[in-house]
């Protein structure tokens, strides 16, 4: 059974958590500072309807229609655009703080095996001008069964990889860890 994983990073995932707390900090800011605005500000002549006190000639004026923030739907244009990209902020950190703590205990705990480059997609994204790789390595889990992790990186970190090479990673039970940085080619004539 291939199972497809994933390599991250937990510090990806705090910065994004205070991504996502940042927009819903905003989002409050801006609720705020239009409760506190409608509260002070007068209310409009047109928006007055007087009503009569007590019968002695007297007359309150109390707002009759309210035209403002809240009551006219404005607020549900930050609402309906922060809330979201906020909760997917939350959702990306959670999961790579998960797999992040996963590929942390793999890099103490794991033992060195090697893995077979199985596909490598080339990416490239015009408006910066550097190509990106999706690579997919394969590899024995301790348990014996074959996984496939999955990776994503900048062509800086290395270019020269091609689909039938093999590479040294930790394993530690069925998870890998691969070192992008410093990846360590095995040739066929170390094995």
């Amino acid at each position: 059974m291939q199972r497809i994983r994933r390599q991250s990073s937990v510090n990806a995932g705090i910065i994004m958590i205070v991504l996502g707390a940042l927009f819903i900090g905003i989002l409050a800011a801006i609720f705020i500072y239009f409760f506190i605005k409608e509260q002070s500000m007068p209310p409009k002549e047109d928006d007055l309807d007087p009503v009569l006190v007590g019968g002695n000639g007297y007359y309150y004026y109390e707002r009759s229609s309210n035209k403002d923030f809240f009551s006219s739907g404005l607020f549900l244009a930050p609402l309906l655009f922060l809330l979201p990209i906020s909760a997917f902020c939350i959702g990306i950190g959670i999961w790579n703080i998960i797999n992040g703590r996963r590929s942390n205990e793999v890099k103490a705990k794991g033992i060195k095996s090697t893995c077979l480059v199985k596909k490598v997609v080339r990416h490239i994204y015009y408006r910066r001008h550097m190509p990106k790789y999706s690579v997919e390595l394969e590899y024995q889990g301790q348990s014996g069964e074959k996984h496939i992790l999955s990776l994503y990186f900048n062509a800086y970190r290395f270019e020269d990889i091609k689909e039938g090479e093999r590479y040294e990673c930790l394993v530690y039970q069925d998870d890998c860890y691969f070192d992008i940085d410093n990846p360590v080619q095995i040739k066929d004539s170390d094995i």
